[in-house]
């Protein structure tokens, strides 16, 4: 650890910081590929960082066990869609007519209905697909 004042000095912590950080720089590697393959949300890599911060192992494992894993199988996803657009008939008007907020509107739906477990953005994609 280092002070503020004096990034140079070393506080003799060094093994203190260590424990404290379990996380090896692999796992961490694995976790921001993760993120950056859309396979998590931001809510759910806090949530698997702060997990495994102090006690290290792998984010994908952890990720899968808390069912954290963004859906994004198009098919699967698709079925929500038409689920939301049959339930909101007059929304999905309103995204035909080009008001954006409607079409925020089904996406936090099906959000809702996935228990935030999709991926919005491909959400978003099917819903313009579907209500162009």
């Amino acid at each position: 650890l280092m002070k503020a004042e004096d990034p140079k000095a070393d506080l003799g912590e060094d093994a203190v910081a260590e424990k404290m950080l379990a996380m090896s720089p692999n796992e961490f590697a694995e976790l921001m590929m993760m993120i950056g393959r859309n396979e998590l949300s931001s809510r759910g890599a806090k949530d698997t960082l702060t997990a495994l911060f102090a006690v290290g192992g792998s984010p994908r494992a952890y990720a899968e066990a808390h069912d954290l894993i963004q859906k994004s199988d198009e098919g699967e996803l698709q079925v929500f869609v038409e689920r939301v657009i049959s339930e909101n008939p007059a929304v999905a008007e309103e995204v035909r007519a080009g008001k954006t907020a409607a079409l925020q509107f089904l996406v936090g739906q099906a959000m809702k209905a996935t228990k935030g477990g999709a991926n919005p953005a491909m959400l978003r994609t099917l819903f313009e697909k579907k209500l162009s």
